[in-house]
């Protein structure tokens, strides 16, 4: 029960709400999508405002994205759709985390996953399977998962008592997934995430952190507003 209830009354809390920015155009036609910096779709800008709409219930403090301009764009639609609240202020606090950004995916970035495979498909078949090996000209996911951990570990510390909205990409989320939820790194290629999905993980100031949601798409449904 320790791993899922706060152990006194003086436990502080800090709520991540963790938002894939919505779709682009690379995420449409299968790409790599690291460090080019794309803008979203229409259809992703969509998307944005009805998370927005979506977590207008959320009682949001404050915010944090990537530098990437698809995160960015991701939080301006979401925030205009924020209806100030109780626990919510009128404008919602917002800061950039350089390192919230995603993996720097080299040499592959803009290329398609079946192009990368028929020109780097022994590589890539490795870098599958081997979360320390970097990409050709870019980074590892182990590399990711270290400095999201360490943005992370700063964040919760600066917003005890917050609902932090943290804006990022497919890697940076998946790696606060993974180590919420004490798996091993094939979780990185077993786990997916669709563009403006919410996850939703909880820490407590006296160690236990819950999983309360992953991947969640139900803002996204037609009809739900």
């Amino acid at each position: 029960m320790a791993a899922w209830l706060p152990g006194s009354s003086e436990t502080q809390r800090c709520r991540l709400v963790l938002l894939r920015h919505g779709q682009t155009p690379y995420s449409t036609q299968g790409k790599y999508a690291g460090r080019d910096d794309i803008p979203l779709t229409d259809e992703g800008h969509r998307q944005a405002r009805r998370a927005g709409r979506w977590l207008r219930d959320a009682d949001l403090t404050a915010a944090v994205t990537s530098p990437a301009l698809r995160c960015r764009q991701t939080l301006d639609d979401l925030t205009d759709e924020l209806v100030p609240g109780a626990g919510q202020p009128a404008e919602l606090p917002v800061d950039v985390v350089d390192n919230l950004i995603e993996l720097d995916f080299g040499e592959w970035d803009g290329r398609t996953f079946k192009d990368v495979h028929d020109h780097f498909g022994e590589t890539q078949e490795k870098w599958f399977t081997d979360w320390t090996m970097p990409v050709p000209g870019g980074e590892s996911v182990q590399a990711v998962d270290q400095r999201v951990h360490k943005a992370v570990t700063e964040l919760v510390d600066q917003h005890w008592g917050d609902n932090l909205l943290l804006v990022s990409h497919v890697t940076p989320i998946k790696s606060v997934l993974r180590r919420a939820l004490c798996a091993d790194s094939d979780f990185f290629v077993r786990l997916h995430l669709d563009t403006s999905s919410i996850s939703i993980v909880d820490f407590y100031s006296d160690g236990p952190i819950c999983v309360q949601a992953i991947n969640s798409t139900a803002h996204l449904v037609d009809g739900v507003e």
